[in-house]
């Protein structure tokens, strides 16, 4: 198999529709490093899969939690690809560790539309987390068969509609890079794809208590198994 790392440091802006409000949401030099998994007999066009996390933290928190654990699942979901024996996976595997969800999605703005990679993208996976103990939530997809999918694979599935509705009819100060990936509007956008979190202990969430020795044990692992 091939891997390639992509240190990438986008500037741009967007228009963010946030609480029924739009900004101008713009930044500047952010640092985005993305790593490509493929089988060598893969084209460099060929279409992939991207799994997002952020290594970003709020303003005052560690970020145990949201999101050193989603950095962490992804860096294991790596490793255990590209240990010597492994086979390749069947489609490049795109994994994507941003630098600016918490500033309102900056970061994956910024891959989506001005990374050369985005364009390859034919589906998304989203890792977040808004509490440090499992099980982790598929909280919003995108319908048909991305859902079906994770239903189907995933070791132990767990979904909600209501926190998606709370998110689209309760104005809830809440949103995820989700967002950005499967807006029609952004080149590259329109990702089908699923959009999952740790949900409980939720009162940890954006403060000053989200340590990683905080996050019970088992979340993590059983969280990186249903990715």
């Amino acid at each position: 198999m091939d891997v390639d790392i992509s240190i990438h440091r986008p500037t741009g802006s967007f228009r963010l529709n946030f609480l029924n409000n739009d900004i101008a949401n713009a930044y500047t030099n952010l640092t985005n490093v993305v790593v490509r998994v493929a089988p060598k007999s893969a084209q460099s066009d060929a279409r992939s899969v991207l799994l997002n996390a952020h290594f970003d933290t709020t303003l005052g928190s560690p970020g145990g939690a949201d999101c050193a654990s989603c950095v962490g699942i992804l860096l294991e979901i790596l490793r255990v690809m590209t240990l010597p024996g492994s086979p390749p996976p069947l489609a490049p595997i795109l994994f994507l560790f941003n630098g600016g969800e918490e500033t309102f999605m900056q970061a994956a703005h910024g891959f989506v539309a001005h990374h050369p990679w985005a364009k390859t993208v034919g589906a998304v996976i989203n890792v977040e987390a808004t509490g440090t103990s499992g099980p982790d939530v598929l909280f919003r997809e995108t319908g048909g068969w991305p859902a079906e999918v994770y239903m189907r694979t995933a070791p132990r599935p767990t979904a909600t509609a209501s926190i998606r509705d709370l998110i689209r009819f309760a104005n809830l100060p809440v949103d995820t890079d989700f967002s950005v990936f499967r807006d029609p509007t952004l080149p590259n956008g329109n990702l089908p794809g699923v959009d999952i979190a740790s949900m409980l202990d939720g009162y940890s969430y954006h403060t000053d208590r989200d340590f990683a020795n905080r996050i019970r044990r088992g979340t993590i692992q059983a969280y990186g198994e249903n990715v």
